[in-house]
């Protein structure tokens, strides 16, 4: 196995887990807001900017979600292609020209996406983009 080749392997398992621990983080962080928003709210202790504190946390991380996952797709499809074609899997410069292209087409179709979900969660940009 060459150098290089252990370099994209690397590169490629870092960035795979890398995005996957920002999805984790996201949910944990989500997850953790809500229950301690309702443990509160139920023992009553938190006053209003708390919970408006926790709220917005709560509504901010429902709103990334989207274009976080769309994000790491973008990073992993690239990566994915990167480790076939080294790989050997996907041989022939047509069949490598045809997958780059088609690739290329969803990461724009995809960072289009993460743009809009961005439009349409986002309250802030929602409002001003209406006005």
């Amino acid at each position: 196995m060459s150098m290089e080749y252990k370099q994209i392997i690397v590169t490629y398992f870092t960035l795979l887990i890398l995005g996957m621990l920002e999805i984790w983080a996201l949910f944990w962080i989500l997850n953790y807001n809500k229950r301690n928003y309702e443990k509160k709210l139920l023992e009553g202790r938190h006053n209003l900017s708390e919970r408006y504190q926790l709220s917005e946390n709560i509504r901010t991380s429902k709103q990334l979600l989207p274009c976080i996952i769309m994000h790491f797709i973008n990073i992993l499809l690239p990566n994915l292609f990167s480790l076939l074609c080294y790989t050997k899997i996907i041989h022939g410069q047509f069949n490598q020209d045809f997958i780059f292209q088609c690739i290329c087409i969803i990461i724009t179709i995809d960072t289009f996406l993460i743009e809009l979900f961005i439009i349409m969660y986002v309250n802030f940009i929602k409002q001003f983009s209406l006005n």
